[in-house]
């Protein structure tokens, strides 16, 4: 089995078969390909689960942060590139800056 931080995981309901014959199946993990019923799991492995789905929401949540900061720097990048191309105006704080379809930083 590979290591953990490697296992490929899906977590949440196993939606096609959810409502079959009009009983209502439990949600189902998904773990290096092999599906595991979360009604047959022990607590402690359903507080690994539990555990999973927050540093999960986590992750997503720190890539949009980052998402959000790279746009912040790239917005900086191309004021101050502006702003040493024309040469700083005295009293002037702002740089007429076009935006590039592609930004790269050398």
């Amino acid at each position: 089995m590979p290591d953990a931080c490697y296992a490929k995981i899906y977590l949440g309901y196993n939606y096609q078969n959810q409502f079959k014959r009009g009983k209502q199946e439990m949600p189902t993990i998904t773990l290096d390909g092999k599906e595991y019923d979360t009604e047959s799991m022990s607590e402690e492995a359903l507080a690994q689960v539990r555990s999973l789905q927050y540093v999960n929401n986590q992750l997503v949540e720190l890539q949009m942060r980052a998402a959000a900061f790279q746009t912040a720097r790239n917005g900086y990048a191309l004021t101050l590139k502006g702003l040493l191309e024309k040469g700083e105006s005295g009293d002037d704080d702002s740089a007429d800056v076009s935006l590039p379809d592609e930004l790269t930083f050398d």
